[in-house]
C-alpha cells in the first residue's frame, strides 16, 4: 500500500469505499452469518499487518493505543472482512495529543485507514465485534518490530 502515488491511494480508496457502501446495504438484510468467534488466523493476521503498517517509515508511530477490537462484516452474500478498528495516540507531538482513529482490514492483502476513512468503516452497524481489547497486544508487536 505505501508503495502507491498518492493519487492513486485516493482513487484506490474511493472506489473502496463506493463499493463497501453499497454492498453493506444489500448484506443488512440478509440474516447473520457471522462466526461466532472470530478466526483466530483473522486476528493474528489483523495484529500483524497493523504492527507492519505502523512500523513503516512514514507512518505515525503510536506512543498508546486503546480500544483496539475485531469484528467481522459481511460486505455481500458473498463477501465478508475481518476488521480491526481502534485509536492511537501518535508518539512525539507536543501539547495535547488527540486519539486517532485506525482501521487495519483483511482483504486480499490488507488495508489500513486512519482518521475520518477509518471512523466511516468502524461506525457500520453491520459489523459483528467479537469481546476483547487488542490494544496491548497490537502495542507490543509495533514495540518489538526492528
Amino acid at each position: 500500500m505505501r508503495s502507491t502515488t498518492h493519487a492513486s491511494f485516493l482513487l484506490t480508496l474511493a472506489a473502496g469505499l463506493l463499493a463497501l457502501a453499497g454492498t453493506v446495504a444489500q448484506a443488512a438484510e440478509a440474516p447473520d452469518r457471522s462466526p461466532a468467534s472470530p478466526d483466530p488466523a483473522a486476528v493474528e493476521f489483523l495484529l500483524a499487518a497493523s504492527a507492519k503498517d505502523f512500523a513503516l517509515p512514514n507512518s505515525p508511530h503510536p506512543a498508546n493505543i486503546r480500544k483496539a477490537r475485531v469484528g467481522h462484516l459481511r460486505a455481500s452474500a458473498d463477501k465478508a472482512l475481518y476488521l480491526l478498528c481502534g485509536e492511537f495516540l501518535p508518539a512525539g507531538q507536543k501539547g495535547a495529543a488527540e486519539w486517532t482513529p485506525f482501521a487495519t482490514i483483511k482483504t486480499g492483502d490488507y488495508e489500513q485507514w486512519l482518521g475520518g476513512q477509518a471512523v466511516s468503516l468502524c461506525k457500520q452497524r453491520q459489523i459483528k465485534w467479537y469481546g476483547g481489547d487488542h490494544a496491548a497486544a497490537l502495542l507490543r508487536r509495533i514495540r518489538e518490530r526492528p
